[in-house]
């Protein structure tokens, strides 16, 4: 799926599955300790966005928060 179509492929990993109760891809991945599947690149890009894009939110928050002056 990756080799076709990366952003694709990326989407379905952290896609819910209803029918397992809302779990991803990724959770079952790890769950699973399926290293074949987890050392993807694929893998690898979505952890990694996931990973940034809290970091960024994290900031994002520290920097609106109201400056408290003595």
């Amino acid at each position: 799926c990756y080799e076709y179509n990366e952003t694709k492929a990326c989407e379905l990993i952290l896609r819910q599955i209803s029918l397992f109760g809302n779990i991803t891809i990724a959770q079952v991945a790890v769950s699973a300790k399926s290293k074949k599947f987890i050392l993807t690149a694929c893998f690898g890009r979505v952890m990694s966005e996931a990973w940034y894009d809290k970091l960024d939110e994290i900031n994002r928050n520290a920097v609106e928060m109201p400056m408290l002056t003595i």
